[in-house]
């Protein structure tokens, strides 16, 4: 606990708002730093795995490193690095392929991890790490709260990522540049990416899955995404491969993430000075329903996609729901709303597409707009559940037969 006092400590003392006191940490001692590049040019197999970043300058500062090392990257959906730019190195739909490793019990040996910002979305990458057992593990985030699940940091710096990227570059120039791994978890994700075709895009029926990879695939340039908790963030991490590098990507996480979105949303868009699309679940949308005054008054227009299965979708995943006495009143939770009404009240405009090219067009247009939109899409939780299992299925078994 002492370690989230100290910076609010000399935040006390100063004149500068918090949020900005806290982002000028310094870069580590030069001592300090020839231990990482010492590990990084020993190491034999090396992953690099990158959660949420702050700015376009730390995202430059991953790439180049990335280019330098060729080592496996594995980016967050929150990370901004899911782009063209490091494709060279950069494993897409790698929870799918990590829990296909777990699933057949096999796990590719990796030598040192270097976990680049924020948290991760991913429990499977968090399994994968900790059955992987690496002998190192570097972690360089400049903020104090620790992101280490599985207690594996064996080397953490508290620095600007892109001083520490600047610094260590020049020292790691000898690194190893062969890499076992990243040509066999490309061959998965060229498989993978063939079943999302398939069993996704190829369907003009709506699913919580096709939102995810149609908003990424038509939103436009300049602007900034917010990813609610639950199961829309999850289906951008499990579905998403490929995001415009100029889309400014946010996410709540935490215990009480799924409060707020709506508002969150707005102070997204006007941070960024951009328009902004928020992607939430019903309940999310729920709980933060007065917030739609803001949005009916804010700066920059706000698109909010909100995917309505009438509860708590991501709870089908758990066994409770095997439950079925109990689960729909104390976990799917049902509420029987559609929400055109309530655009009406806060005078935004309504959309409810049914098809995927409905929701293409509707979407295009709805970003083209001065005037906030809700773009409500209804699914059904069981359904939902059923799809991401026959999904799965498929990677598994193409992936084992591969």
């Amino acid at each position: 606990f002492s370690e989230y006092l100290v910076p609010i400590r000399q935040w006390m003392t100063s004149t500068t708002p918090y949020t900005q006191y806290h982002q000028s940490v310094q870069v580590p001692e030069l001592p300090s730093l020839e231990t990482a590049a010492d590990i990084i040019k020993k190491t034999e197999q090396g992953v690099i795995i990158v959660g949420r970043l702050r700015s376009r300058q730390e995202k430059e500062a991953v790439e180049k490193l990335c280019k330098v090392l060729n080592w496996t990257l594995m980016a967050d959906s929150t990370s901004g690095l899911r782009t063209a730019s490091t494709s060279h190195c950069r494993v897409p739909y790698y929870p799918s392929i990590l829990h296909y490793e777990l699933s057949e019990g096999q796990c590719s040996p990796v030598t040192t991890v270097l976990h680049l910002g924020g948290e991760l979305v991913s429990k499977q990458l968090w399994e994968w790490l900790k059955k992987t057992n690496p002998e190192h593990f570097i972690h360089v985030t400049p903020h104090p709260r620790r992101y280490d699940f599985n207690n594996q940091v064996t080397l953490r710096y508290e620095c600007d990522l892109k001083a520490f990227v600047d610094f260590l570059l020049p020292f790691i120039s000898s690194a190893k540049k062969d890499n076992a791994l990243l040509p066999i978890f490309k061959s998965y994700a060229t498989d993978i990416e063939h079943i999302c075709t398939e069993a996704i895009d190829n369907n003009q029926q709506l699913t919580e899955p096709s939102v995810a990879r149609l908003v990424a695939g038509n939103i436009m340039d300049d602007t900034c995404l917010l990813l609610a908790n639950s199961m829309p963030v999850r289906d951008f991490d499990m579905f998403v491969h490929t995001l415009p590098a100029s889309v400014t990507i946010g996410c709540n996480r935490g215990v009480s993430g799924i409060d707020g979105t709506i508002a969150s949303a707005v102070g997204f868009a006007i941070g960024n000075k951009k328009p902004c699309t928020l992607v939430t679940g019903d309940l999310a949308f729920l709980h933060d329903v007065n917030s739609l005054a803001m949005v009916s008054s804010a700066p920059h227009p706000i698109v909010i996609v909100v995917i309505n299965n009438n509860g708590g979708g991501i709870f089908s995943f758990l066994p409770i729901a095997e439950k079925t006495d109990i689960f729909e009143p104390y976990w799917g939770t049902p509420h029987g709303l559609t929400f055109q009404a309530l655009t009406e009240m806060f005078h935004l405009e309504y959309l409810s597409p049914s098809t995927v090219s409905d929701f293409i067009e509707v979407y295009r247009t709805a970003q083209q707009e001065t005037k906030s939109t809700i773009i409500e899409i209804t699914t059904d939780r069981n359904t939902n559940y059923k799809l991401h299992r026959e999904i799965d299925d498929q990677i598994r078994q193409t992936l084992k037969n591969s």
